[in-house]
């Protein structure tokens, strides 16, 4: 039985592959080819122009949501592309900020005692969106105690489960999941703290603190 239990323990380290921005994605690159129409280029490709103003610049004279009328250019001579490497496109009159889907950096700088903490992200919006001002920006988002361990999971797992130490197996704390499998949740003391600390947003792993 000693020996089960010790398997169990060892099954359940697993190496923490979490690093600041490591989800974080490079989207917004130039992809073309010899077969590609010039026209059907992403934006990373082109130079495009709103009322003779660069696309990027800070402010535009347009409604927002209204059909827009960019002038583009092909950015360099050596993109592949086929036809009028100068041509029109139709965008909608929006800031990238404003368009979704996009993409943000994650973070393990959050405050982990704070369950309404947030911090500053950077964010590309989707590399096939043509959209006025930059590409990237900064945006506030809210922290999350870590990768796939919502606080709602820990609590569930806390409430129903952290007699065998399952709450504290999924943070990654092995040494004290065992010993709260070994105990039976601290003779049912540790399992009842743990699951108030969980209710409370507390009970989470410092260094997996990452937002999604």
């Amino acid at each position: 039985m000693k020996t089960y239990l010790i398997v169990l323990c060892l099954a359940f380290v697993q190496p923490a592959l979490l690093q600041e921005g490591a989800s974080y994605s490079l989207l917004d690159v130039c992809v073309a080819d010899d077969e590609m129409s010039c026209n059907a280029l992403r934006p990373a490709c082109l130079n495009c122009t709103f009322l003779e103003l660069p696309i990027d610049a800070v402010w535009h004279n347009c409604s927002f949501g209204s059909s827009i009328e960019l002038t583009c250019q092909v950015k360099d001579a050596a993109i592949p592309c086929q036809g009028n490497r100068t041509f029109t496109r139709t965008a909608p009159c929006k800031y990238c900020y404003q368009h979704e889907p996009y993409e943000c950096s994650n973070t393990t700088n959050c405050d982990s005692f704070d369950p309404d903490a947030r911090f500053q992200a950077e964010c590309v919006v989707d590399p096939l969106t043509s959209c006025l001002g930059s590409r990237r920006y900064p945006r506030m988002r809210q922290c999350n105690w870590s990768k796939g361990n919502r606080r709602s999971s820990i609590f569930l797992l806390s409430a129903f489960l952290g007699g065998f130490g399952a709450d504290r197996f999924h943070l990654k704390e092995v040494g004290y999941g065992c010993f709260k499998l070994f105990s039976f949740g601290g003779i049912g003391v540790w399992g009842l703290v743990d699951a108030i600390l969980a209710s409370i947003g507390r009970l989470h792993n410092e260094d997996l603190l990452v937002n999604e």
